[in-house]
């Protein structure tokens, strides 16, 4: 197997954004006096109005999607592991999704003191102008950032220790890279199998709605798969040609008007899954 480190990288995503509610003390106990409560939850403002920061939200968890869709797990930390071969297509995605969200952060700051006002009168008691950052301190509330690092590499680790010591540290480190290239190959591998699943559970019920998305979702993802398989499994890369040619082949709309094709597939994808089966968890 080719050292992990030698085809990946450590990929981290740190958003910032403003979540634009306030706990109030007051109106709590308020409640809790008018219902004879005690402990029993907290009332939270809404400082601006929702859409007022929807397009802010949605941009934001459009990046989060994207993010993880391209990324493998790796740790605890929020780091994940990044291809060389998706290097290219991950950031240059991820520079126009951060164009996205800081234009929308950039509306919504040149709207804020409105919006402020417009809460002075929407939460009318409820307001108190010292739940609102001023200036700079709301555009400090945003920002993203990518952070792109190394894979750490047990041949690379260089202290001044016994050799004993060295050794027992770049086997732990050889042992984290091996059991994290596993769970990436795991975690690929279910997202195949759960997006069949979703197919053939919707197809074999035959006056189940679905939207475009079940068929779209599955193509998008066979045409990824080559960029997240990262121990260039030729099991993964047959089970993806498998899955394009039985089940990507048709429009949704015929799948939806033609009975006879529906029931084809959702037969191929239950094959499909079966055959999958010997490889969820296996990597």
């Amino acid at each position: 197997m080719t050292e992990i480190t030698q085809k990946a990288m450590l990929v981290r995503l740190h958003i910032k954004q403003w979540g634009a509610r306030k706990q109030d003390k007051q109106v709590t106990h308020k409640i809790e006096k008018a219902y004879n409560a005690t402990n029993s939850g907290s009332f939270n403002k809404r400082l601006v109005a929702e859409d007022a920061i929807k397009t802010v939200s949605k941009t934001a968890n459009a990046v989060r999607s994207f993010h993880y869709e391209n990324t493998l797990p790796w740790g605890d930390d929020g780091s994940r592991i990044l291809l060389s071969k998706n290097y290219l297509p991950y950031t240059s995605e991820m520079r126009m999704l951060k164009a996205s969200f800081e234009e929308a952060v950039a509306r919504f700051i040149a709207d804020y003191k409105d919006l402020v006002e417009d809460a002075r009168v929407r939460l009318n008691d409820m307001f108190n102008r010292g739940d609102y950052p001023d200036g700079a301190q709301i555009e400090n509330k945003y920002g993203l950032e990518v952070f792109i690092d190394p894979l750490p590499s047990a041949a690379d680790f260089r202290v001044t220790l016994q050799a004993e010591e060295i050794d027992q540290i770049r086997k732990r480190i050889q042992a984290r890279n091996q059991s994290a290239f596993e769970e990436a190959m795991r975690d690929v591998w279910n997202r195949l199998y759960q997006s069949v699943k979703h197919m053939a559970d919707k197809l074999h019920q035959a006056d189940a709605v679905f939207r475009n998305s079940l068929v779209n979702n599955l193509c998008e993802l066979c045409a990824l798969l080559p960029r997240l398989n990262l121990s260039d499994s030729k099991e993964l890369e047959d089970m993806r040609h498998q899955v394009e040619d039985k089940l990507c082949r048709f429009e949704p709309d015929e799948l939806r008007t033609n009975l006879k094709k529906r029931s084809q597939v959702a037969t191929d994808a239950s094959a499909i899954l079966e055959t999958m089966k010997g490889y969820i968890g296996n990597g």
